[in-house]
């Protein structure tokens, strides 16, 4: 509808702003300014048109098209920062320059004080795209557009709350990151929709306290979830470095908000979690060169870094007692780490735990631990590399026969591979010493049953 005929020019300004989203009114502008061109040359004589006039007209028709196209432009990220996108549907007009003003303006300023020297860019979508988000979907079509890693969108609307005036914030917010399960998908949107302050009510006569606390928090729940998005991703060097940065800001300690509460205490799990990957990626190529130290001797500086922050980490205490055996040869130290495992269903800590008994020949103890082990579920690649560990144990100290009892078994019992089984059994039966007797005729009983089971699967 066209304003009122008495002429205000905020009001036609912001009126010519609103209809500039409409591909169809700027073209409408576009032809009409042509139009007007043209009936200016039909009054005078085309044929004493310069060059020069029609280049000017040119000019002017360009002009006011690259003005239409700025105006509707979607604003980008800059190359080479994290860009946070946001997108705030306000419904009153001066509701929008309050929010501008004290929340977003703010906002971009705490993202751009950063000690960890991370490049955050707060991109502000214009309130005409904004209205457009409805959804999610329009919410990550937004966030690709304006080529960002984040965004945060909503409606901020004015209500009477308890009989006083309030700002009414609703916020979404949606972030890339690399293809991840759907389990860790799922706690990750979860986190997000528990952290994020979604609905917000903000008394007007004190807003702009308010909207700068809001706008703390959202700083500080954005840096949170970009960490966990560049972990999930595998940047764990700029996650460990924003969650350390999070976690040693003394202001955010004493900021009493549940919602920032439970982040901080999260914190030092997340960085648990990073160096625990860590010392997992190094444990990985201690795997293809064993006889480099220095590999193993780095899984040992992330340990130290993890028992920092999050000693009972499962994977972390099961890579401590790998290092505490391979390098010190502390099988008890390794023992009481592992038994801290107690109660996880995962069996990949029992088969560690048994090979320990095993090695220092407490081979009781260690057949009842792998008895129990056979029962639970492991992942096969766990059992696979419990294998190789055995045998690069072997191949060191070839005077440890009792392993090959215990390979025996979890080729038989583990990996249900008969043949490699029965290998095993018969390296440990050619020790003629009287060491294990008793699990050397079980291993003949062990034998002939496999034997017979063989001959049951090629029949």
């Amino acid at each position: 509808m066209i304003p009122n005929v008495n002429f205000d020019g905020d009001k036609w300004i912001k009126w010519l702003y609103s209809k500039s989203q409409d591909k169809y009114f700027n073209w409408l502008i576009i032809a009409l300014v042509a139009f007007g061109l043209l009936l200016v040359f039909a009054i005078i004589d085309i044929s004493k048109i310069s060059l020069s006039e029609i280049i000017v007209a040119g000019i002017i028709i360009i002009t006011i098209g690259i003005i239409l196209w700025s105006i509707r432009r979607i604003p980008k990220n800059i190359k080479g920062n994290i860009g946070i996108a946001i997108a705030i549907n306000c419904e009153d007009g001066q509701d929008a320059k309050k929010i501008k003003s004290d929340f977003i303006n703010n906002l971009g300023q705490l993202l751009t004080n950063d000690s960890t020297r991370t490049k955050f860019y707060l991109v502000k979508i214009p309130e005409f795209h904004a209205k457009r988000i409805k959804n999610n979907q329009d919410a990550s079509e937004m966030r690709k557009r304006a080529q960002c890693h984040l965004i945060i969108y909503g409606v901020a609307k004015k209500r009477e709350l308890n009989g006083k005036t309030c700002h009414v914030l609703r916020l979404e917010s949606e972030i890339v990151h690399d293809s991840i399960n759907e389990n860790v998908q799922q706690k990750f949107c979860n986190e997000m929709a528990e952290l994020f302050p979604r609905r917000l009510h903000i008394d007007t006569e004190n807003d702009l306290f308010h909207f700068e606390i809001t706008a703390e928090w959202i700083n500080y729940v954005t840096r949170y979830f970009v960490g966990i998005a560049s972990s999930v991703s595998g940047y764990l060097e700029y996650s460990e470095k924003i969650f350390y940065s999070l976690y040693s800001d003394g202001k955010l300690r004493n900021i009493n908000s549940l919602p920032l509460k439970k982040m901080m205490q999260r914190l030092p799990i997340r960085l648990g979690e990073i160096y625990a990957c860590k010392a997992s990626q190094q444990f990985s190529q201690w795997r293809k060169d064993k006889q480099n130290i220095q590999i193993m001797e780095n899984v040992g500086i992330y340990i130290r870094k993890l028992n920092r922050f999050h000693p009972k980490q499962y994977n972390g205490m099961l890579l401590a007692a790998i290092y505490y055996f391979v390098n010190k040869r502390d099988i008890n130290k390794s023992i009481r780490i592992l038994k801290n495992c107690q109660g996880i269903h995962d069996a990949t800590w029992r088969y560690s735990l048994a090979f320990l008994y095993a090695y220092r020949g407490e081979v009781k103890k260690a057949r009842r631990i792998y008895d129990q082990a056979f029962r639970s579920y492991c992942n096969p690649e766990s059992i696979l590399q419990t294998e190789e560990f055995i045998l690069w144990v072997l191949d060191k100290e070839p005077d440890k026969i009792q392993l090959h009892y215990f390979l025996g078994l979890i080729n038989w019992k583990g990996k249900e591979d008969l043949e490699t089984a029965k290998n095993d059994f018969n390296k440990f039966l050619k020790d003629k010493s009287a060491s294990f007797s008793d699990e050397k005729r079980r291993v003949s009983i062990y034998i002939k049953s496999i034997e017979s089971e063989m001959e049951k699967t090629s029949s």
